[in-house]
């Protein structure tokens, strides 16, 4: 199962908490059902509300990510040596990823021989 985040948790937990409320009604009487139907429907409205909460959350987040990314990219590309460093970084992992996949390529293509010649 996939990790929850701390607004998709409350949200569940109260949409149970309405569905107990609503069984806990249908089987009372009087003046105590009213009460619980009513309690189990404001149950049911906060765990909507947080739900929409959540969509309205999704794409303010998303914003402040890419703005906070955007800064940092225009900060080490306005400075020579934030560039140079960066360059620098990309050309390490270029290197050590094409080592890599190289590695893997030669060990494929050692398979695939030993395999014709079997």
């Amino acid at each position: 199962m996939a990790t929850q985040t701390r607004t998709q948790r409350q949200a569940a937990a109260k949409k149970a908490a309405a569905t107990r409320k609503r069984n806990a009604a249908r089987h009372s009487r009087g003046r105590n059902a009213t009460r619980r139907r009513a309690e189990a429907e404001i149950t049911r409205i906060e765990a909507l509300s947080r739900s929409a909460e959540r969509a309205l959350l999704i794409p303010i987040g998303a914003a402040a990510e890419a703005r906070e990314r955007l800064t940092k990219t225009a900060r080490t590309a306005t400075d020579r040596r934030r560039t140079r460093r960066a360059l620098n970084r990309f050309e390490r992992r270029g290197a050590a990823t094409l080592r890599r996949n190289r590695r893997a390529l030669d060990r494929e293509l050692v398979d695939r021989v030993r395999g014709r010649l079997a």
